[in-house]
């Protein structure tokens, strides 16, 4: 998944690993996928957001009101990703592709961290005052791609798939693919199963031009009130959504902590309280 990574964007991913390190989490998450990109200073997401004020002390501190410190152990090395981190990297892959690069860069990371607008990245740059559809037409602006004529709306959300007779016929033939491929697998006919693999990518290729075409030429989808109004709603819920999720993981890790604070009395008293040697107690 990596290979397509510039060094760049490989340093941020390991900038992130050391910023997840710093705050004492197992984990890598989107924070600290925004914390490496900001540390990172020179790549293009690093100027984007530099010219737009976000800095790497306010990016912390806002991490550290929305997510506590972990546990005063964590295990050194390369620390696994949360799902929305993953996400972001799935994205990351994806935007590059829509702006046919050969390569992921910072830049791409960033746009990925915009699509994954739950995660807890989104939430710290909404609460500096950003919005995220202008912080997409930056990025964009500075790759040199035209954003002009392009909607709030149409940036903050991925469009939906127009319910037209050619879409439902791609994603019938696309399932019936797909169920013959996984029949083809359990009776152990591998080339059956290649050949209706690649029948199906055909095709979800195929759809996904279809349903390019079709927006384009539908044009830019206005700023009506009623999509503005629910805009805000759901940037509203997702906010509330964030906060109820930062407070849930705060607990968890309190518990956790509490859980090892008992394990490791329990193993003090089995071995002899304050003998840490690992001899056994007398």
């Amino acid at each position: 998944m990596y290979e397509r990574f510039t060094d760049r964007a490989r340093k941020v991913m390991q900038l992130a690993n050391q910023e997840a390190q710093r705050f004492n989490h197992e984990y890598i998450g989107t924070e600290h996928i925004l914390l490496g990109l900001v540390k990172d200073g020179s790549g293009v997401a690093a100027k984007v957001l530099k010219n737009l004020g976000v800095e790497l002390r306010k990016v912390r501190r806002e991490v550290e009101k929305v997510v506590q410190s972990g546990p005063d152990y964590v295990p050194m090395g390369k620390l696994p990703q949360t799902p929305r981190a993953k996400k972001v990297v799935e994205y990351a892959l994806e935007e590059s592709r829509k702006l046919n690069h050969s390569y992921v860069g910072t830049e791409h990371l960033l746009l990925g961290l915009i699509r994954e607008q739950e995660g807890v990245a989104a939430q710290i740059l909404i609460n500096l005052g950003l919005t995220l559809d202008e912080l997409h037409r930056q990025v964009l602006n500075v790759l040199g791609q035209d954003t002009a004529g392009v909607s709030r709306s149409s940036l903050n959300f991925d469009l939906p798939d127009p319910d037209l007779p050619e879409v439902r016929y791609f994603n019938a033939e696309i399932t019936r693919l797909t169920r013959e491929k996984e029949a083809a697998v359990d009776g152990q006919d591998f080339d059956l199963a290649a050949g209706l693999r690649d029948q199906a990518d055909k095709l979800q290729k195929m759809r996904k031009q279809f349903i390019a075409k079709w927006w384009k030429d539908v044009g830019p989808i206005p700023d009506l009130p009623a999509l503005q109004e629910l805009d805000a709603a759901i940037q509203r819920v997702t906010q509330e959504k964030m906060a109820v999720v930062a407070r849930c993981d705060s607990e968890i890790e309190r518990l956790k902590a509490e859980r090892e604070r008992i394990i490791t009395e329990w193993g003090q008293k089995k071995l002899g309280r304050g003998n840490l040697t690992g001899e056994p107690g007398a």
